[in-house]
């Protein structure tokens, strides 16, 4: 990554989080960057297993409902790398 593209992708992440993601993150939600990386992965990962089991399952109920969603829609190949990817992949055993 050039320091043109890091920069623009830190803007693009601080725009994020003063729109379309500011109300998580006002109440209490963390962002981590995956950087294409397993230790960047694993730190996400890290971040879900520190949280409290009703947090969790509050988390597991809605990656259930974003998948129901995405199920009414035409079959696609998900991405085949991405922390998503691999975050859905844990979880419901998708690889």
């Amino acid at each position: 990554m050039t320091e043109n593209e890091r920069a623009a992708a830190i803007a693009r992440e601080e725009e994020l989080k003063s729109s379309a993601w500011k109300t998580v993150v006002n109440g209490g939600a963390q962002t981590r960057r995956f950087l294409n990386t397993h230790d960047s992965a694993w730190m996400a990962v890290d971040t879900l297993l520190e949280l409290d089991p009703l947090e969790l399952e509050a988390f597991r109920g809605e990656l259930e409902r974003i998948c129901s969603i995405i199920e009414k829609f035409p079959k696609r190949a998900l991405p085949s790398k991405g922390i998503f990817s691999f975050l859905f992949g844990l979880i419901f055993g998708r690889s």
